[in-house]
């Protein structure tokens, strides 16, 4: 018999040809065997990343910090967040609504939507503000029953543009609000993890602490799609106040290296943070999914590319030939050869 030899036989596996249908160096099967970069070699075996769930879980990411990698999962109530070692879970806290926080000086006066029912002494933490020096943990002093006062360890140098969001001691775990088919969506920005149900207020995580809100987003919003893309959170299919804007595109104002976007104010000519319609056709937005340099839109029928232009407009839209759309939300995957 003659000796053929193969200089590539790393080329997988292929289980839907005959074997004399395949080219030199694929293979019709293997056994506890893996093909990386073109060459073929032991599989080291599996390992169980984590234990049974506590929750029936619907979402499923992976999120790496610098001192370790998690796995995060959410369910339709509750979300967890499991390091191979210990799972805690990270399930958003009941906050109380502010209504404005001025200053004087490095004296912060904070002024809430109703009765805090916090006394003077109480550790409380105020995030999401901006001027950034509003934000953290503080002994408060209260001075009426809808304001206290906390010092700050700079002068912010004016009042807060964005109220920002409070917690205080000892706050209740509040389960989210979504069924099994309001799919989450999100992804990481700038080092920190967004999750959105499209039915609760969009949220984040940095590897710490409970989920939180958004900066800059309003109790009263809700967005079906969020998607991170380059320095800029965007949602789709917003509802605002009880009104839905089914072809809504809005995106946040720029975010520094390692934080999420401080406001979402359209209205604000000193940021970019805008808003427009996806309607030249009327078909319903599904998701966004980013391609190399452009967000790709999909709607029911259609499709949209979605680049970042700078002043004024900030984003271009183009719709993309054809017919085709998207099903539902976490249809699409990424891949070699795109989506």
């Amino acid at each position: 018999m003659p000796i053929v030899q193969l200089s590539d036989v790393g080329q997988g596996v292929n289980l839907d040809l005959t074997p004399e249908e395949l080219r030199a160096g694929m293979w019709s099967g293997a056994t506890n065997m893996r093909f990386v970069n073109g060459y073929a070699q032991r599989f080291n075996g599996i390992s169980r990343v984590f234990d049974a769930t506590a929750i029936t879980p619907y979402w499923l990411t992976a999120y790496v910090v610098p001192t370790k990698r998690y796995w995060v999962h959410a369910g339709t109530g509750k979300a967890y967040a499991d390091d191979g070692t210990a799972r805690v879970e990270i399930t958003r806290l009941a906050e109380i609504g502010i209504a404005s926080i001025t200053n004087a000086t490095t004296t912060a006066t904070l002024t809430t939507s109703a009765a805090h029912g916090l006394t003077t002494g109480n550790s409380v933490t105020v995030y999401g503000a901006y001027p950034y020096a509003y934000n953290g943990t503080y002994t408060i002093t209260v001075t009426s029953p809808t304001a206290f006062t906390y010092t700050m360890a700079s002068d912010p140098g004016g009042s807060a543009t964005t109220r920002g969001h409070l917690i205080g001691p000892g706050a209740a775990v509040v389960d989210f609000t979504g069924a099994r088919d309001d799919r989450w969506t999100g992804g990481v920005l700038g080092g920190v993890l967004v999750m959105n149900n499209g039915v609760d207020v969009p949220q984040y995580w940095a590897g710490s602490e409970k989920l939180r809100t958004l900066h800059g987003w309003s109790s009263t919003w809700t967005a079906k799609i969020l998607a991170p893309f380059k320095n800029y959170l965007v949602a789709f299919d917003v509802t605002k106040n009880g009104t839905r804007y089914p072809h809504m595109m809005k995106w946040s104002a720029a975010a520094v290296p390692g934080a999420i976007p401080h406001s979402w104010d359209s209205t604000d000519v000193t940021l970019d943070a805008g808003e427009v319609d996806i309607a030249e056709t009327p078909d319903l937005l599904v998701d966004a999914l980013p391609l190399g340099d452009a967000l790709i839109v999909y709607k029911e029928r259609s499709m949209y590319a979605v680049r970042y232009v700078g002043y004024p407009a900030i984003f271009a839209v183009q719709r993309l030939p054809g017919d085709s759309g998207m099903l539902f939300r976490g249809c699409g995957a990424m891949t070699p050869l795109g989506h």
